[in-house]
């Protein structure tokens, strides 16, 4: 039996249009942002290569970055 995105979309209650693209691609960047091996997620996405997987952790460094700058303790420190 196959499940189609459409009813997984409908059970999850999503209201707006998702491709199984869009869901795959925020799988492996929250798999990322949460520490996974990119070995790992390039395996469970199943690209042949690492290079191909790369792509997500640009997106993943980007937030961390944003998340770094946001929160340091040090961002919020006067100097005078």
């Amino acid at each position: 039996m196959r499940i189609s995105s459409k009813n997984i979309v409908k059970k999850a209650k999503i209201m707006n249009h998702y491709t199984p693209h869009c869901l795959r691609h925020t799988m492996a960047t929250m798999l990322l942002y949460n520490g996974a091996d990119i070995r790992a997620v390039q395996e469970i996405l199943g690209h042949a290569s690492v290079i191909t997987t790369q792509i997500y952790t640009e997106v993943s460094q980007k937030h961390k970055k944003k998340v770094l700058t946001k929160f340091n303790a040090r961002n919020r420190m006067s100097l005078s």
